[in-house]
């Protein structure tokens, strides 16, 4: 198989009921979806110790028995190895895994949070760690990119994504009985 489903999601969201529940039944049916925590630090307005019991969000898989890392997903290398390990376990039909990916998050939760909340230099201290101005800066340091590329890319992802949000926004909406299509169940869960 060679399909895999990807759930993202931030490290707030591992505290819900839904949460342990989809992790639950991922393990039961050995399904080959990824778990992406985004441990950015703070849930919402409240850093993370405030909200959960442990530092390593990850260690939650083990009541599900599924395999599980934590990474520094302000390294690009280090996500993209992390994933393709997880994707490789999941085609190979060895179940999920639960990837918590130690982030930090540059701007409020929404537009009217100002983030006031974060002591004095903690965002200045992280932003010199951001993982699109280091590998930038990596990548013309190796020879490989110029400013001027990395601004060419920029521009035309920027007219891709515009592209995308206009023929979405002109598509007609989804008949109601298109939310049964593409249901997976795995056949020795439909059979209990």
């Amino acid at each position: 198989m060679d399909s895999v489903g990807v759930a993202v999601f931030g490290d707030g969201a591992s505290n819900i009921g839904a949460f342990h529940e989809g992790l639950n039944l991922a393990a039961i049916w050995k399904l080959p979806v990824i778990f992406i925590c985004d441990n950015n630090v703070y849930g919402e307005y409240s850093r993370i110790q405030t909200t959960t019991p442990i530092e390593d969000l990850h260690m939650r898989a083990e009541s599900y028995n599924m395999p599980h890392f934590s990474l520094d997903g302000m390294d690009v290398s280090a996500v993209q190895a992390g994933v393709a390990e997880a994707v490789e376990r999941a085609r190979s039909g060895g179940g999920p895994t639960l990837i918590e990916a130690k982030t930090y998050r540059f701007a409020g939760h929404s537009r009217a949070d100002q983030a006031l909340y974060r002591p004095a230099g903690e965002l200045e201290k992280w932003l010199e760690r951001d993982p699109i101005k280091v590998t930038e800066n990596a990548l013309i340091a190796e020879g490989l990119l110029t400013l001027e590329s990395i601004e060419e890319m920029k521009a035309s992802m920027k007219v891709t994504i515009e592209k995308v949000i206009a023929t979405c926004v002109a598509a007609p909406e989804p008949l109601l009985a298109s939310m049964f299509e593409n249901i997976w169940t795995p056949a020795k869960a439909s059979q209990s």
